[in-house]
C-alpha cells in the first residue's frame, strides 16, 4: 500500500466564480513515487465573508410547492393552547422562541394529513421541545404523537433522543449539533409511514406508526403543534415551511 501524506504547500490558486482572483495555500497529498494530488483548496476571503461554504442550514431556492407556516412576524395561522399572553416570543430575524410558561403548545389552524415539514431549530442548555403530528385543537398530547427535539448532543440514543417517536421508537442515531447551533429538520408523513431527517441524516426511515402500540388509534389528520416543554428549556425555530402531499 502506498504511503500518503497531506502537506501544506504555498501555491498560486486562481479563483473565479464571481470572486476576485487570489492566491492561497493549498493542501496536496504526496504519495510514494512523487505523485501529488490536490486535496483541499481554501475559499477566498470574499467567499467566507458572504457565507459561502457555511454549514448553517439555509432555505433552498429549489423547494417547489413549499409554503411558509410561520411568517416570522406574528402568529397568524397558529393557535396558542393555554394563556395567549404567555405564548412564544418572536425574536429578531423571524425566530420563534418556544419557552416560558402558562401555555402548552402552538398549533396550526389548518389540518394536514400527508406532508413534508421542514424547519431549523436550536436550543439553549437543557432546551426541549417536540413536533406533534395530527393534533386536535385541544388536548393535543392525548390525541397525537410527538417527534422529539432536545439539546442532547453527544448523548446515548434512547426513545427520548432528538428524532425519536417520543417514548416509542428511538432514532437510528443522535444527529443533533451542539447547543447554540442550528439544526435542520425534515419530517415526512405519508400515511401510514413516517420519515425524520436531522442535519441530513435519516433517523426514522419509513416507520409504519399504525403498527406501534399506543399510536395506531391516533388521528389520521389534524394540526401540527410545537410543544413548549418547560420554563428555562427554550427551543428556537425559524424557516418553518410545509409541502402537502396527496391523500
Amino acid at each position: 500500500m502506498k504511503s500518503r501524506q497531506v502537506m501544506r504547500i504555498s501555491s498560486i490558486v486562481m479563483f473565479a466564480a464571481g470572486f476576485a482572483l487570489s492566491a492561497a495555500a493549498a493542501e496536496w497529498a504526496v504519495e510514494d513515487g512523487g505523485w501529488c494530488h490536490l486535496v483541499r483548496v481554501p475559499l477566498p476571503a470574499a467567499a467566507q465573508e458572504t457565507g459561502a461554504g457555511s454549514t448553517e442550514p439555509v432555505v433552498s431556492e429549489h423547494e417547489e410547492d413549499f409554503e411558509t407556516l410561520f411568517n416570522g412576524k406574528n402568529l397568524e395561522g397558529w393557535i396558542i393552547q393555554g394563556l395567549e399572553k404567555a405564548g412564544p416570543k418572536i425574536l429578531e430575524e423571524g425566530v420563534l422562541a418556544v419557552g416560558g410558561w402558562d401555555y402548552w403548545a402552538v398549533i396550526t389552524q389548518r389540518d394536514f394529513k400527508n406532508f413534508i415539514l421542514r424547519f431549523d431549530v436550536k436550543f439553549e442548555t437543557n432546551g426541549n421541545s417536540g413536533i406533534l403530528i395530527h393534533t386536535p385543537k385541544k388536548e393535543v398530547f392525548q390525541s397525537s404523537f410527538e417527534i422529539q427535539l432536545a439539546a442532547d448532543y453527544g448523548e446515548v440514543v434512547t426513545d427520548k433522543t432528538t428524532g425519536a417517536i417520543f417514548g416509542k421508537v428511538a432514532p437510528s442515531r443522535n444527529a443533533t449539533k451542539p447547543v447554540g447551533e442550528w439544526n435542520s429538520v425534515e419530517i415526512k408523513v405519508d400515511g401510514p409511514k413516517l420519515w425524520v431527517v436531522i442535519n441530513g441524516e435519516t433517523v426514522q426511515d419509513g416507520v409504519d406508526y399504525t403498527k406501534i402500540e399506543g399510536l395506531k388509534h391516533k388521528l389520521e389528520k389534524g394540526g401540527i403543534a410545537i410543544q413548549r416543554n418547560d420554563y428555562k428549556k427554550t427551543a428556537f425555530f425559524r424557516n418553518i415551511r410545509i409541502k402537502t402531499l396527496p391523500d
